[in-house]
């Protein structure tokens, strides 16, 4: 197995195959390993080339949701707890000052303003 780092690890098809059964099964196939002892249990999933494909899809979009993005050079955070991780590992606090001053202008623009329980609804506002 090859890790991001670069560092090559010998790992069991055990475990790869119980996280991964579908890249197993590509693998096996494209590598005539499906005869071979071991290898047989992903023979059922690669005979059934219409639903290799589509398992190969799902896998390729969960990998999609799951990948980092970046926009200009940099990582976006998927949400508040991600742009912290971003600013502890680059040692700096640009996504929380972002977040301070994006809230601040929230706050100075009077974007929310509770009008309290059972207060009707001011014309022009419909409920949601």
């Amino acid at each position: 197995m090859e890790w991001e780092n670069g560092e090559i690890t010998p790992e069991p098809l055990s475990i790869i195959g119980a996280d991964d059964p579908v890249a197993c099964a590509i693998y096996a196939r494209d590598n005539n390993l499906l005869d071979t002892p071991g290898w047989k249990r992903f023979k059922s999933i690669a005979k059934r080339e219409k639903k290799l494909l589509r398992m190969i899809n799902q896998a390729k979009l969960r990998s999609f949701r799951t990948a980092p993005k970046y926009m200009y050079g940099y990582e976006i955070p998927k949400d508040y707890n991600d742009g912290l991780r971003l600013d502890k590992l680059h040692g700096n606090t640009k996504w929380a000052d972002a977040t301070k001053v994006e809230m601040d202008q929230l706050a100075e623009y009077k974007v929310f303003i509770d009008l309290g329980k059972g207060t009707p609804i001011p014309k022009g506002f419909q409920k949601i």
